[in-house]
Formats: structure tokens, sequence, C-alpha cells
């Protein structure tokens, strides 16, 4: 099975939100698939699968906040093909420090619906995830992607679990 998991730096959160004239999270929050590139708010779009992942949160009692309403969600990309497509998963600095334990449950909460949602389609089965962590004392942050085989997206929370690790 191929390394599907990828880290890299991503923009402050914080300061993008305000930019968009949106409140950043303090929480778990899902960005919205256009979020670095989006002009204005109007503009943000979001996964298909995020009003899913949304239930699935709010299910499990996670802390979730949104940038838009379940009343007046943004708008909704779906792409069709046999892949998953995933929302970006970010977890604030103060979420972290407060609740490491939660940060495993949400992430397991999604790779276990997305294995589960695949694991007797026969052929290609490949999900896209990514985690934003954002870093406490500079308000920068991380991103974690995973693009790869089902099966191996269960890789995406040790490779989450390490940046936290490395940036405290």
């Amino acid at each position: 099975m191929e390394e599907a998991v990828t880290i890299g730096p991503y923009l402050a959160v914080a300061e993008r939100a305000a930019e968009l004239g949106l409140e950043a999270p303090r929480t778990l929050a899902l960005l919205p698939r256009n979020f670095e590139s989006a002009v204005e708010r109007d503009e943000l779009l979001d996964e298909a699968s995020a009003a899913t992942i949304h239930q699935l949160l709010r299910q499990a009692g996670l802390p979730e906040e949104r940038f838009d309403s379940p009343q007046e969600p943004f708008l909704a990309l779906a792409q069709h093909a046999v892949d998953w497509y995933g929302p970006t998963l970010f977890l604030s600095a103060g979420f972290i420090n407060e609740s490491p334990l939660l940060v495993g449950v949400a992430i397991n909460l999604i790779t276990d619906y997305v294995r589960e949602l695949f694991g007797r389609v026969p052929g290609r089965r490949r999900a896209h995830l990514a985690v934003v962590v954002e870093r406490d004392a500079e308000k920068e942050s991380v991103r974690i992607s995973y693009d790869g085989e089902i099966e191996g997206i269960k890789e995406l929370l040790p490779a989450v679990e390490r940046a936290i690790s490395d940036g405290h």
C-alpha cells in the first residue's frame, strides 16, 4: 500500500476567518473546501459529505462550531466518483489542550464511518480527508492530508497525534 499521509503548513485559521467576516472556531470545525481561496464568505463551498460529518459529530456529543448554520448551510460541491471526499476537520489549539482525548474520538468517528461505508465495495476505494491542527503559541497551523485506499485511512490519527506532539 502506498504512503498516503502528507503533512505541510497551513494558514492561520483565525486570521483567515476574520478576513472572511467569520468567527474563529475555538473547538472543532469543518473548514469549507475553498477556505484558503474564497474572496468573500458567500463563495465558501462545503464538501457534499460535510452534512453527514456534522451529524456524526453532533450525535457523538463533540463540541463542533460551524461557520455556516443548519438553517443556511454553505453550498455543497458533490464529486461523483467511487472516491469519498471528506471535509477538512479543524482542531483549535484550545480544544487540543482542553480535550486531547476527544481529538482521537473525532478522527476515529470519521475514519470508522468511511471504512464502514466502503467496507464491502469491490474495486478501487479511495478516501480524501484532511485535518488542520492549530499550533498553540503562534496560531499557525499544519495540515495533515490523507489521500489513498480506504484501508489506510487508519494512518491519519497517528499522523495527527505526531503533528500535535511536535507543536507542543
